[in-house]
């Protein structure tokens, strides 16, 4: 499996198996915050069919400490698909974690709007997401956490990439 979340008792590591036989992993001690971020990434991303976005860049062999570079051109000048990405998960991921996975199917235009600002000023923006395109991240996201809130700590949550 392309991507492994294993669970600690501070956070988590997360992997990502290339089938090159490279990988590119990084710890987070944070309780748990950037796994359920990784999660909602591979919902949002399998969801909408993204190669060229945090996941899809993974396994073209970019290496997760590009994207923890605030510096680095990967996090300053991201791919269009990935500078997307990056607004709908956080938006998305915040939203979730303070009113529930529910308010998610209600959020189409104010995620939108902000979509629109952040590509004001960097070209075209892409398509909206649409309702159902976000009822199905909200369905999967769910999956996921229940997948995560059942994994030991020690143990993994294997996910194939692409989904």
């Amino acid at each position: 499996m392309p991507l492994r979340l294993t669970k600690k008792p501070d956070g988590a590591i997360i992997t990502f198996n290339r089938n090159d036989g490279t990988s590119s992993s990084s710890r987070a001690r944070d309780n748990g915050l950037f796994a359920t971020h990784d999660l909602m990434h591979y919902a949002v991303e399998s969801t909408l069919g993204y190669d060229n976005a945090f996941l899809g860049l993974l396994a073209q062999g970019t290496d997760i400490d590009e994207w923890e570079d605030a510096k680095s051109e990967l996090r300053t000048n991201p791919p269009a698909e990935a500078g997307h990405a990056e607004v709908l998960v956080g938006m998305l991921h915040l939203k979730a974690s303070t009113d529930g996975i529910e308010s998610l199917r209600t959020a189409r235009d104010e995620l939108n709007d902000h979509v629109a600002m952040y590509f004001r000023d960097k070209g075209e923006p892409p398509s909206p997401v649409t309702g159902e395109q976000l009822a199905d991240i909200a369905v999967r996201y769910q999956d996921l956490l229940i997948r995560w809130a059942s994994v030991p700590v020690g143990e993994s949550l294997e996910l194939p990439w692409p989904a």
